[in-house]
């Protein structure tokens, strides 16, 4: 039971910070993302986007230490929200962040931001509609935070490897999440090789499991 309260507390504390060090992020880039969206998906072509909750900042900082990249490099986020990938990752000297959204108020939150951002380095870009539709052949990094179920996952794979095979290109994977059955879509592709190396374990009860792929063409 002590150790029971003990993790309670713990965790909770965790949570207090880790608000407080994504509130000092936001007015670093001058924006606004602490967001969070449940709906029932009625417009995706499979029906199976889910909520949408921000990426913790001290997340995304370990991610990008785990990576190479380049001032050719670009990178998307599938399922964007409010933006707040799609603004860091354009606070680094990338060529370009797409973020694809499929809820139209979102994806308008996601331009203010992206408009009033400082420290931009890269150009930003906000996709409207769905994942299936994205035009993703110039992009070399992508990021997965639970976007979407199965199917839609399974889809965006394969037109992402129809598009290696038209312009064969050295791409990187980010799936951030839990859920061992969409882990495994990556694994079984035949074409992504999973970076064991640069994976990052949870600390917490909370989704924050990340695994790393790269191509194998």
């Amino acid at each position: 039971m002590e150790k029971s309260i003990l993790r309670y507390y713990i965790e909770k504390t965790f949570e207090l910070v880790r608000r407080m060090h994504d509130l000092l992020w936001d007015i670093r880039l001058n924006v606004n993302t602490r967001v969070v969206v449940r709906r029932k998906d009625s417009n995706s072509l499979n029906r199976d986007a889910r909520w949408c909750q921000p990426s913790p900042y001290f997340r995304l900082q370990q991610i990008f230490k785990r990576i190479s990249f380049s001032d050719t490099d670009v990178f998307a986020d599938y399922g964007c929200g409010v933006g707040r990938v799609v603004c860091f990752a354009a606070h680094l000297p990338l060529a370009k962040s797409y973020g694809i959204e499929l809820l139209s108020d979102m994806a308008l939150i996601a331009r203010r931001n992206a408009k009033r951002m400082r420290k931009r380095k890269a150009t930003v870009e906000i996709i409207e509609g769905d994942a299936l539709k994205f035009d993703c052949e110039d992009v070399t990094i992508f990021f997965f935070f639970d976007p979407f179920g199965e199917k839609t996952l399974q889809d965006v794979l394969s037109r992402i490897h129809a598009t290696l095979l038209k312009k064969p290109r050295h791409v990187r994977m980010i799936y951030f999440g839990s859920d061992p059955l969409r882990e495994s879509m990556f694994d079984k592709t035949g074409w992504l090789h999973k970076r064991e190396d640069l994976s990052i374990r949870k600390i917490t009860r909370d989704k924050d499991l990340v695994r790393f792929y790269e191509s194998a063409i």
